[in-house]
């Protein structure tokens, strides 16, 4: 196809190479609007009638662009008020521009009047009135023209030279400057690294994390317990600083220096126990991580509240001798009103000591492992009365009531005496049927001890009492056994029952029950006697019930199971053995007449009377018989419990009884 021909279907089919408009287009402004025709047609001095006459003839060629016209759509919702409002905003904006452009041709024309009013004095005609008033001076403006020099090669390239210079030192600058901004990021970047690896390793241990502040970034630590007493529940929190290198540390304003319970056990003035501390209050702050400073914090805390607890508590314990002297807790370990024995002159001293007063390298004593018990023992009461704390607190509150109620208090010393207290009085008792047992059997007389201890069957207590009943935690049950009245049973067998008889009940029964707390106080002692025993006690053979007797003392129930058993001895084992034998109740005796040979026909006759008596806490059973206004001196067998007569109680009594007057 040739030229002519594309020009002929030029002609016959106009064909517009430009994009249509878009429907934007009829939303710009005027000055947008100027702007664009300026930049696609030039300026308009450069638009003359030639240049238009060529457009127009372009556009009926079909070259030009479309009209506006035929872009826009047939809108019918374009009525004439909103063409109306179009051509009034269109109007004003107009004006407001040919406004512009007067008061820009304006100070053109004063600037070319000032501009020659240097040279030409009529220039000043061309200045407004208003510029002549501001008090600008005709002839201070003028203008020279130099021509343009040309710096020699010598010249542009020194100059090249000192841009070069500064360029490549202000590159260094910056390259300085982002590597000292570089190198604090990566400082700010490798605390913050170890500042959130802490917190998160304190989080995943269970700690519990909070702010400050409600509005505060610094993030604290809760080490405390919240059942803790008001006075020590505020000092359990702490905010979590950190130090230059991100590491996390403890406010020292608020957490003090570490402190402990120390419990020691005294015997005659002088230190025979002590209980060891954790190491952790010796190690340096330096040292530790920062688990290990909250683990030392919350420790030192639970201390101290522990020792406080107990001082109050011992104020109310002035009947049990606890003393409170010199910010030391003394407590009598055993019964001091049983004795002297070494038991009963042991004490307890609780204090409360700082780290400069802890032994790194503690001696030991013999009685340590006492003073561990007793501190681990403490420790768990404390923690037992927060437990019961909590447990009231989730319950239902009861009702509102216009009096106050009083603060419970738990016991903590109150609890110690109570197994201290059951404790020494059934190892007295246990002590001293022990050396009963012994002084019997190297005389030949079995004595058959049993005793069902309050701490037999502890475990077994804890887990079907109170475990499976209630739910309690084992340590809830564990203390609250402890807590409650402790009860010992011992049974004895009578020296005088045989051995075939020895299941038929015939038994002594001592039971030990201690309680501390009102209105009921200390051990009380219950012994039941056997209606065997109870006939030649009391003289009530009629009788076939058991007797039972109540003892405030331990004394007092040694002296009546020594006469008990010497009794029972006397006129159970050795009268019913030997009839011949008369028992006198008025003396505790045995006595028979021994008739003298010399004078059978006058049958003259002598009184011999036999006495026996136990003592198990002076640890000696002794047979005497004498013969009072006979010419006959006595003797005496005496058994102990490593020496003594060697002879059987049965074979001196047997020897007694065949002794015939002179």
């Amino acid at each position: 196809m040739g030229d002519s021909q594309l020009s002929d279907a030029s002609a016959s089919f106009p064909l517009a190479l430009r994009p249509f408009t878009s429907a934007a287009d009829n939303d710009e402004s005027l000055i947008v609007q100027l702007a664009r025709i300026s930049t696609q047609f030039g300026q308009f001095r450069h638009m003359n009638e030639d240049k238009l006459r060529e457009m127009v003839a372009a556009r009926e060629a079909g070259i030009a662009e479309t009209s506006d016209d035929e872009d826009e759509d047939d809108d019918p919702s374009n009525d004439a008020k909103k063409r109306a409002e179009e051509l009034r905003d269109a109007k004003a904006e107009m004006f407001r521009h040919i406004n512009d452009a007067q008061q820009e041709i304006l100070y053109t024309i004063d600037f070319l009047g000032l501009l020659l009013s240097k040279d030409m004095p009529r220039g000043s005609n061309y200045m407004s009135p208003t510029l002549k008033q501001s008090g600008v001076p005709e002839g201070s403006f003028a203008y020279d023209k130099w021509p343009a020099k040309h710096p020699d090669d010598h010249q542009k390239k020194r100059q090249d030279l000192v841009a070069k210079g500064w360029t490549m030192e202000g590159l260094g600058a910056s390259a300085d400057a982002l590597l000292q901004a570089a190198t604090k990021l990566e400082k700010e970047v490798r605390k913050e690294t170890q500042y959130w690896g802490q917190i998160l390793s304190i989080k995943k241990r269970g700690w519990s994390l909070r702010r400050v502040a409600p509005n505060s970034g610094t993030l604290g630590v809760q080490f405390g317990f919240l059942e803790a007493n008001p006075m020590f529940h505020h000092r359990g929190f702490a905010p979590l600083r950190a130090k230059d290198d991100g590491n996390i540390i403890l406010d020292q304003a608020l957490v003090r220096q570490p402190k402990a319970v120390r419990v020691q056990v005294f015997q005659h003035g002088k230190v025979v126990g002590s209980s060891s501390q954790n190491n952790l209050a010796f190690t340096s702050q330096s040292d530790l991580e920062i688990e290990d400073l909250i683990r030392r914090a919350r420790d030192s805390l639970f201390e101290e509240e522990l020792f406080h607890e107990m001082s109050i508590e011992s104020r109310q314990l002035l009947s049990y001798n606890i003393r409170y002297r010199d910010h030391v807790i003394i407590i009598p370990l055993g019964l001091s009103r049983e004795g002297s024995d070494d038991e009963n002159t042991r004490e307890i001293h609780v204090d409360l000591i700082g780290i400069d007063d802890m032994e790194e390298l503690p001696s030991r004593h013999p009685y340590d492992g006492l003073a561990e018990d007793v501190a681990l023992g403490l420790r768990l009461l404390l923690t037992y009365v927060h437990s019961q704390k909590l447990r009231r607190r989730t319950q239902l509150p009861p009702a509102l009531t216009e009096r106050p109620r009083a603060e419970q208090q738990y016991p903590i010393i109150r609890t110690l005496l109570n197994f201290t207290h059951h404790h020494g009085a059934t190892n007295a008792v246990r002590s001293y049927l022990a050396i009963v047992q012994r002084i019997l059997a190297r005389a030949g007389i079995s004595l058959e001890i049993n005793f069902e201890s309050a701490f037999a069957s502890l475990s077994e207590t804890i887990k079907e009492t109170y475990s499976a009943r209630n739910r309690l935690p084992q340590l809830d049950a564990l203390v609250a056994v402890l807590s409650r009245p402790l009860t010992t049973t011992a049974a004895v067998s009578l020296p005088s029952a045989p051995d075939k008889f020895k299941d038929l009940h015939q038994d002594l029964k001592i039971t030990l029950r201690t309680i501390v707390a009102p209105p009921a106080n200390g051990t009380h002692i219950n012994l039941t006697i056997p209606p065997a025993l109870a006939a030649i006690l009391y003289h009530d053979n009629g009788q076939d019930q058991n007797r039972s007797l109540s003892f405030d003392a331990l004394d007092s129930l040694k002296d009546y199971l020594d006469n008990a058993f010497s009794m029972d001895l006397l006129l159970n084992l050795v009268a019913k053995e030997y009839p011949r034998l008369r028992p006198n109740h008025r003396y505790q005796e045995l006595q028979y007449i021994a008739k003298k040979e010399k004078d059978a026909e006058n049958k003259e006759a002598v009184r011999i009377d036999m006495a026996t008596h136990i003592s198990g806490r002076d640890g000696y059973l002794k047979v005497t018989w004498c013969a009072p206004g006979a010419e006959l001196d006595g003797d005496e067998a005496v058994w102990r419990e490593d020496d003594g007569e060697s002879r059987s109680f049965k074979e001196v009594v047997a020897a007694f009884a065949n002794i015939s007057a002179p």
